[in-house]
């Protein structure tokens, strides 16, 4: 027998090392941390505990951005647009929103880092998006 009906499973997620490393240098300083691989010698985007290609854990913390390259990007009916973008500094692409009209965007277009207050706690600070370069929100 099927029935239907819904199942609450709450949950507290742990952002672990590297992701509470990269999360206090938003709020902190504004800045975008990423993780380099010393035995790949690639920086990864958001910051990891551990190289997606050989698997090694000691990684150095290491800022990029706030500028980088947008190389995709989609718009999500109800949700707002995505781009997928490469951060100066960095090996890795990363994808977060983008504050900009699907008219101005373009592959290619130059995109810097949008922090800003978090709206529930104007005392924490968040990365809002990502805007074309010289424009303003």
């Amino acid at each position: 027998m099927i029935r239907g009906g819904t199942i609450k499973l709450p949950f507290t997620f742990a952002a672990g090392k590297a992701g509470s490393a990269a999360l206090a240098a938003i709020k902190e300083r504004e800045a975008i941390l990423g993780s380099y691989c010393g035995s790949c010698n690639v920086v990864l985007v958001p910051a990891r505990s551990f190289c997606p290609h050989c698997n090694e854990e000691e990684l150095e913390p290491r800022d990029v951005g706030p500028k980088g390259t947008l190389q995709y990007w989609t718009e999500v009916p109800g949700r707002g647009i995505f781009g997928y973008i490469a951060l100066e500094g960095a090996d890795s692409g990363f994808v977060h929103h983008l504050l900009a009209s699907p008219a101005g965007l373009a592959c290619g277009a130059q995109v810097i880092a949008a922090f800003g207050p978090v709206a529930s706690d104007p005392a924490k600070t968040e990365l809002k998006g990502f805007e074309l370069v010289g424009s303003s929100s």
